[in-house]
Formats: C-alpha cells, structure tokens, sequence
C-alpha cells in the first residue's frame, strides 16, 4: 500500500467517523486546511499568511478564549516540546467525547531533523508523544508510521479533565539523547503501520 498523508489521515477519520467540527493548530499557507474535509473547521497561526486564516494569534491565546469543543484537532504549529506539549494538554480540554488529536512530525529518523536549523525540519514533537504516554492518564496514543509520523490521541472511557501542570514532570534524562530514543522507540512508541491504523480505526 503506497503512504498516505496526514491529509488523507485527518479525512479519513472525519469520513468514517462522521465527525463535524474541526480545529488546526499551525496553519501557514493553508496547505493542509484547504484540503480537509470537514463541516466546520476553524484554524489558528501566529501569522497572517493564509486568508481562510480564521484566528490570528498563538494557540495559547487561543485556548485562553475558547470555549468550543471539536471532534478533530490537528497539532502542527510550534514544534518544540513545551509548545507541542501545551497543544495537547489544552486540546484535550476541549476534544469532544470521541474525538481525535493528531499530530504531525511525530517520528523524526534523524537527530539533524531535531533542529530548527535544518530544512527537514521535525523538531521535538517526539518527546511531547513520549511525556503524554507516561503523564497523561486515561489517553491512548499511536503513531501511524508515514508522512514523518503522525501521531493520533484519543480519550479513553475514564478520561476526567486536565489541569495543566507547571512543568514539574520530566521525562528521564536517558530520552533527551537521540540515540537513545532511536535504541528503546519501539518500547517507547506505539507505532504501526497503514493497514493497521485502517483496520484499528474503522467502524
């Protein structure tokens, strides 16, 4: 089966679970908003530089204001884990029962693509994935192995709302090495494939 993008991911969940309303975190020119999908869809950037740009500002402030739950929230603003790490937590607070978080940039192959300094650009979006799996309770995570990694979030049955911590919860020094993230991925991450993700995520 060829790859699919996390278009095509973010369509597919809306198609087959009927889902209404949807929110983009880090929009830039728009070349993901454009193609999704849904009934409703909102998007947030820091810059003004997509004209369906429907919130213009950081998602931090966003998520100050809102008030609005989504069926579907798609994370691809600020790479770097205390951001991506935020987007989840406040994400989660206002995700709809069943509803979906995912996130791009999620399995990066190589520690150059960790930088902001290098054009294949990932950042640490990883850590963010592998500090919500320990930190965050009553969530269940993968991460569909194409288009760099496309992490998926979703609650479970026992899910309770988040309160946003102060950043006293570390993940173990070993994990801030890449070579070592590289080594224990398979233990730390839930990765599978195409075919697995559509016969898991199928009604």
């Amino acid at each position: 089966m060829k790859n699919i993008t996390r278009i095509d991911i973010i369509n597919y969940l809306i198609f087959t679970y009927k889902l209404e309303k949807y929110l983009e975190i880090g929009t830039r020119d728009g070349e993901c908003f454009s193609h999704v999908r849904c009934k409703h869809k909102e998007c947030v950037d820091i810059a003004y530089t997509y004209s369906g740009l429907t919130h213009c500002c950081s998602s931090d402030e966003f998520f100050k204001f809102n008030e609005r739950t989504y069926d579907l929230i798609f994370i691809d603003g600020n790479h770097e884990e205390e951001y991506v790490t935020r987007d989840i937590l406040n994400s989660l607070n206002c995700l709809s029962k069943n509803g979906f978080i995912v996130l791009h940039d999620c399995n990066p192959v190589k520690e150059e693509h960790t930088h902001s300094t290098c054009k294949h650009y990932n950042g640490t979006v990883y850590k963010s994935i592998i500090w919500s799996q320990q930190f965050i309770s009553d969530i269940n995570v993968d991460i569909v192995n194409t288009d760099e990694g496309c992490g998926i979030i979703t609650k479970t049955d026992t899910w309770n709302k988040l309160i946003i911590n102060n950043g006293n919860n570390k993940l173990p020094l070993a994990y801030y090495d890449f070579n070592e993230f590289l080594k224990t991925k398979s233990k730390l991450f839930n990765l599978i494939t195409i075919e697995q993700f559509l016969t898991k995520y199928k009604v």
